[in-house]
């Protein structure tokens, strides 16, 4: 029996009315499974894209976690610099200038102390654009006093302006502003 002879035996077998309802029924079945096939679809499409936002997020925080703890080494470097040389600290802390007769300590060495700190505080402050939920606020404090505190740091950064961005000029200006005050009010 020929493939042809078959279709049309069940032609015959089931009636003209018969394949209509077969047909019906079978684009029912399609609807339906296509339906659910939908429903499943986005189903896997939402959980997919709940767990790219978890791993997005989990990312950015490993990120975020990264770039604050190189900011830290950083940090613990200029201490490590202090800790082996005692005698640069009281000129970033103290409010100590260096002497022109001063055999102790080289201003050489202290301006590349003073280019160390202010690099690490500009990156704090370029990171801080992108990292807004850290406390940023403890490393300006650091900073502004290292600055009010280190006459060698004002003046690397008054000769080398030109060196830093906006934001740590911003800083520094606005530290100059407060400190010419406060000359004035004293008088």
């Amino acid at each position: 029996m020929t493939r042809r002879d078959f279709i049309l035996r069940e032609i015959e077998r089931l009636g003209v009315g018969g394949v209509g309802m077969a047909l019906s029924e079978m684009a029912l079945w399609a609807q339906v499974v296509q339906g659910i096939a939908t429903v499943v679809g986005f189903a896997l499409l939402f959980y997919q894209l709940r767990q790219n936002w978890r791993q997005a997020t989990a990312s950015h925080r490993a990120t975020m976690s990264q770039v604050y703890q190189n900011a830290a080494s950083l940090w613990l470097a200029v201490i490590q610099l202090f800790i082996e040389h005692p005698e640069w600290k009281p000129y970033f802390y103290d409010n100590k200038d260096v002497e022109p007769d001063d055999t102790h300590v080289s201003s050489a060495q202290l301006y590349l102390v003073a280019e160390l700190i202010a690099g690490f505080i500009e990156g704090t402050m370029i990171h801080r654009a992108y990292m807004p939920e850290y406390q940023w606020e403890n490393w300006d404090k650091y900073f502004r006093d290292i600055y009010v505190n280190s006459p060698i740091m004002r003046r690397f950064l008054r000769e080398k302006r030109e060196w830093f961005g906006d934001e740590l000029l911003a800083l520094v200006d606005d530290d100059e502003r407060r400190r010419q005050e406060l000359r004035r009010h004293a008088r």
